[in-house]
């Protein structure tokens, strides 16, 4: 099984390749990032701002356009599927506009907010390829996701999840200065931090534990359980 990649930046793809390899045991050598690209060189990436590697516009285009989508898909019957990442804190902005609901308070909240930018999505695709999409939408932010590891409370209703996680990982009671060390030694490199941070995630039964926290992270594991091929 051969995964496609379409994520809004390097830290998601890192988070989801770890996801994929707990749900699924798909390994790295089984992935192609299509967007963001990781070909660039060291001085053109030294060069880029963040935002450029890859954010929801991007993925939107890709979803418009669906070249990448069909590449990858294109005479290969079952054996590939696309993993689409967005998160939904841009919702709001133009060109996006998933308005409702406005406020995330409750869990209904959350699924509903999901429902709504996977149609979103499925109009930007034009409703092709569907059958072949995971959809991986994190409420509000994926990084909501990587709390679910410190968190005994629905991690999808915390705001500024990005934020707390950084004061944890700050916390020398939570974190020991040995894993602090690597992960903040790391920062210029947001793939290899965040694999770092969720290579929990690549165990089945950790991954369990983290979908009881974190509503938005079970909801796209249940998508990827459609292409288990066990």
């Amino acid at each position: 099984m051969r995964v496609g990649l379409i994520v809004e930046g390097r830290s998601d793809a890192a988070l989801i390749t770890n996801i994929l390899k707990g749900k699924l045991n798909i390994s790295k050598s089984d992935i192609q990032y299509l967007v963001p690209e990781f070909e660039y060189d060291e001085t053109t990436l030294y060069q880029m701002r963040n935002e450029q590697f890859s954010n929801w516009t991007i993925v939107k285009n890709n979803c418009k356009n669906r070249q990448k989508i069909s590449d990858f898909i294109d005479n290969f019957e079952n054996e590939r599927f696309i993993v689409i990442h967005i998160d939904s804190d841009t919702r709001m902005e133009v060109g996006f506009e998933v308005n409702e609901p406005i406020d995330i308070n409750e869990l209904a909240d959350i699924e509903i907010v999901r429902q709504n930018i996977v149609k979103k999505l499925s109009e930007w695709l034009e409703h092709q390829f569907i059958n072949r999409i995971a959809f991986a939408i994190a409420v509000s932010e994926i990084d909501s996701w990587i709390l679910a590891k410190y968190s005994n409370q629905e991690t999808g209703l915390l705001l500024n999840a990005k934020e707390r996680l950084f004061r944890i990982l700050n916390d020398s009671n939570r974190v020991n200065k040995k894993e602090k060390q690597k992960i903040f030694g790391l920062n210029a490199n947001k793939f290899e931090q965040y694999n770092l941070l969720s290579q929990d995630f690549r165990k089945n039964k950790n991954l369990i534990l983290f979908q009881k926290k974190n509503i938005s992270l079970r909801l796209f594991c249940d998508d990827l359980s459609l292409f288990n091929i066990e």
